[in-house]
This record gives structure tokens, sequence and C-alpha cells, in this order.
């Protein structure tokens, strides 16, 4: 029954061995991590372990066949895969964390997805000794060092049972090159980091490539870069490693290769032929690094330069030459499309001369460039006067403008100023009046018409009293009519309402100075 058996070991081998010759044998065979710890890796065997072996009866001595061999892998790395029993239920979440290598230093630790039953996590990595932990939901399950061979898959399994979930592991040989699919799948280009062969005077010589725990290969098989002041400017393929030197095949960022060999000491590269692109394009010269610096570069349309280069592309001064054998010699090459003046030139004969240009076009003689340069400083300089007169008209513009606007608001202010003033009367009063030594308050908005507010303290023995109502008003000259809101009489110091009352609209006769409103003979001042 599943579950029961929480240790066990499955072997198709002839006899039992020690654990740690079991984990290294191909074929189908498990063992429970999560009752043996750190037991199953130290090699030694738990007393608790049993083994079952399966045989078959000995075949008499006259039939007897040969044993058959299983092929080596061919692989340079190994492969574990992480996977959930799908018998489980869901949601239920397992989680596999690579922590770190004991022998690759440059391992870069990760953590894999959370993965569901029936899920999958596969982890390409280099010959060595890592350490994981899986936990399940939570909960850790094992915690501690797995063994990775070339050639080899580490299968962990995270099984399900009804009195305890275990974890097991087995291993088999992988020929292929294709990883097994998965949910989740960590490659060896992202699990490593460079492994710094040497630095120094602003150079630094990575390598990056096979290794096995720790070891990298220095038999021609790996890959070295060179970084110039932290930028990667050349990598070496098939690299040959050795003390005092490193051989291989030098390419370029842009595809430029060339085999030779580099001082890592002084930096010194000497090629072993030319510097080839699958364009066609070649060099040959001086190197900085593996660097193409200064030569000779042959174009694939024929052209040639011979001079300074710039990531593998003429730059400053040198010789170009056409197919047909004409040659310039150029100050730099950057300026050569947009050039005014004379440069030295000549034909395939070797006759030197003086060929001119206008604006990177060649014309017939020096004359003639002559005549060019100075009608475009001609029709620059008509240029030049057009824009300057234009500059001078918008000048001239704006000065008008402003000066009429000056003149418009002056016209303006005098005309303001000569204008009769309105004599105050009721249409222009407005603003807050008192009166009765201000126990009494009139408030108007607005000048003809308008809203308002009345307000008025009396007294009764020793209470006072408040009476609020608001307005709508209309004024003539001498006049005012007003349309009242309800009013209120309070007890002025709790502001209890006493009473409500409504008051009929009327119209009253009115008198403003500027100073004092009169309503029917009383008068309010403005404050």
């Amino acid at each position: 029954m599943q579950g029961q058996h929480i240790f066990r070991t499955i072997s198709r081998q002839v006899t039992a061995l020690p654990m740690i010759g079991i984990l290294m044998l191909t074929g189908c065979q498990t063992t429970d991590l999560t009752q043996l710890g750190s037991d199953l890796f130290s090699g030694s065997e738990p007393s608790s372990s049993t083994t079952t072996t399966k045989t078959t009866p000995p075949a008499s001595t006259s039939t007897k066949k040969p044993t058959a061999t299983l092929a080596a892998s061919k692989l340079r790395w190994g492969v574990v895969s992480f996977r959930v029993d799908a018998n489980g239920p869901t949601p239920d979440y397992w989680h596999i964390f690579f922590t770190g290598s004991t022998d690759n230093r440059n391992f870069k630790p990760f953590s894999g997805t959370m993965l569901s039953p029936g899920q999958r996590q596969i982890a390409q990595l280099w010959p060595g000794t890592y350490t994981i932990r899986i936990e399940h939901d939570g909960v850790v399950m094992f915690d501690g060092p797995i063994v990775v061979e070339a050639g080899t898959m580490v299968l962990i399994d995270g099984k399900y049972g009804y009195f305890k979930n275990t974890i097991e592991q087995s291993s088999q040989t992988i020929y292929t090159e294709m990883l097994p699919p998965a949910n989740k799948t960590a490659t060896l280009g992202t699990l490593y980091a460079p492994i710094v062969l040497q630095r120094g005077n602003g150079w630094q010589f990575e390598y990056r490539g096979e290794q096995s725990r720790g070891e990298i290969r220095t038999d021609g098989k790996g890959i070295v870069g060179i970084r110039k002041e932290g930028e990667e400017i050349v990598k070496i393929t098939k690299a040959d490693i050795q003390p005092t030197e490193i051989s291989g095949t030098f390419i370029l960022p842009d595809g430029g290769e060339t085999e030779g060999r580099i001082n890592r000491e002084t930096v010194e590269f000497t090629p072993n032929g030319k510097t080839t692109w699958i364009t066609g394009k070649t060099f040959e010269g001086e190197y900085e690094a593996g660097v193409p610096t200064s030569g000779t570069l042959n174009m694939p349309n024929g052209t040639q330069w011979q001079g300074w280069l710039d990531k593998s592309e003429p730059n400053g001064k040198g010789r170009l030459t056409q197919k047909d054998g004409r040659w310039q010699d150029i100050e730099n090459y950057d300026e050569l499309a947009s050039l005014t003046g004379t440069i030295p030139c000549g034909s395939g004969s070797g006759t030197a001369t003086t060929c001119s240009y206008f604006h990177g076009k060649e014309v017939a003689s020096a004359s003639e460039l002559n005549k060019l340069i100075t009608e475009e400083k001609r029709l620059a300089e008509i240029e030049r006067q057009r824009l300057e007169d234009k500059r001078l008209e918008e000048r001239a513009a704006r000065a008008a403008l402003e000066e009429a606007r000056n003149i418009a608001a002056a016209e303006q202010a005098a005309r303001e100023a000569a204008a009769p003033k309105k004599v105050d009367d009721c249409t222009t009063a407005t603003g807050k009046f008192t009166a009765d030594g201000d126990l009494t308050t009139y408030t108007m908005n607005g000048q003809g018409s308008g809203s308002g507010h009345f307000r008025q303290y009396t007294y009764g023995g020793s209470a006072q009293y408040q009476f609020d109502i608001d307005f709508r008003f209309s004024t003539t000259a001498n006049s005012i009519s007003f349309q009242y809101d309800q009013g209120i009489y309070r007890d002025a110091s709790s502001g209890a309402v006493l009473q409500r009352t409504s008051i009929p609209g009327g119209s009253a006769n009115c008198r403003f100075d500027g100073r004092i409103l009169t309503i029917d003979g009383k008068d309010f001042l403005r404050n």
C-alpha cells in the first residue's frame, strides 16, 4: 500500500552496492531523501536501508551470452529534474531552491517556480556538488547536497503517501542535448557567472564555457571574453588557455574572425592570418588584443583602406583606393562625405595630383571649386541680408504695434478723465450702512438692484433681542423698493428663535450723497 515503505532502494544490478555507487548507476533506482537526509550524499549507507535485487537462474556454460553494456554519454553537463507526483490534491505547492555549489563558485543560486501536482522543474548544470532545499507548502522536506555528473539526469520526485509525503531520487544517463519538457527550465547560460581569469590595467579576461567541479576547459573547448574598461571588445572561441598566452579564434562584435594568440601579460596579439568577415571583407595589420586598429582593410566591392580603423571601419587618417586604382589621401575619413577643399590623390600609374571636392562631390579643378565656393558665399550673404532685413522689419512692426497700443491707452484715459462723473444717488448706493449707534445694520449687495440684509438689536429690560431679515431691492435716483424674506426674532444671547414673521414688500423715498443713505427720513452711515 502506498506510503507504507518510507525508504526503499530498487536496482536492476545483480548485487547490492553501497549507496554512493547506486547513485551513479544507469537505470531505475529510487531513494527516499526525506528518510536518509545527508547520509545519502556522504557515501555512508544507513543501517535502516534495504536493497532488493532481481536475479535470474544461471545459464548453462554452453549457452552463456555476453553482458550488454550501455554506451557512455558524450554530454559535458548534467540535469536535475524535480517533479511533483500527479496524484496529489489541488491546490498544493512544492518549491525547490538551488542555494549554492561547493565547487562551482560561479554558480548563481536561484529559486525554482512553485510547482503543483504533475508539474516539473528542470535545471541544466555543470558537473559538481550543489545544495538544494525542497519545501512543501512551506515545510522543508529536504535540505542538503546533491551530486550532478556529466551525461546524467538526477530525478528528484515529490511523492504523496497515505501517511507521509516523501522525496525520492533516481538517476539515468542522457544522450541528447535536447532538454526534457518542463514547466520551468533554467539553462547553463543563466545559472553561471563568467570566471575571471585575470584583471588589471583596465583589462579583464573572463572564461565562459565548459567546467566541472570548478575546473575550466583549457584544451581549446572554452570561450574567453576580453573586456577593456568594462566593455567586451572581443571573444576567443576554441580557447587554448596556457599560463602565458591564450590562443584560438578571436571573434569581433561584428562577426570578424582572426586566428591567433594573445600574451596574457602584455596583451600583445599575434595573428595567424587575416581577419575575415562573412561579407568578404578582410583586414591585415596592427591589433589591440585581437581588435584591428590600423592596417589594410579590403572591402567586398574592391575598395581598399590603408589607415586607422574604429569598430572595423575606416576612421581618421589614411588612404582610400578604388577598384580602378584611383586613390585619395584623407585626413579624416568621417569628413569625406561633406568635404569641401582639396586633397592629395592619384591614379594607378602612381601620378600624384590634387583632387577638389565641394560638399563631398568631386569637381573638375581647383578653379571650379573656387567658383563654387565664391557663389556659395554670395548666396549665403544674400540669405544673411534677407534674414537681417526680415528681423529689422519684424522689430519695427513690434515697435509700431506697441506705440499704437500706448496711444490708444492714453486716449482712453483722457476720455475717461474728461467724462462727467455721475452724481451719487440711490442707484450708486452699495455696501454696509449703520445707524442707532451700530445697533442697526443695513447691507446692500449691488448697485441699482441686488440683495441685502437688515439686522437690528433692541432691549427689553436686561434682555437683548436680535431681528434679521433678508431682502431684494431695486432703486431709482430717489426711491427704493423692497421684497422681504421671512423675518426672525431671536434672543441675542442664546440665539433661540422667539418669533418668525412675514413683512410685505413696499417702496420708500431714498436719497444718497455718497456717504449717507436716507430711507424715508432715517439716515444710515456708510462704513
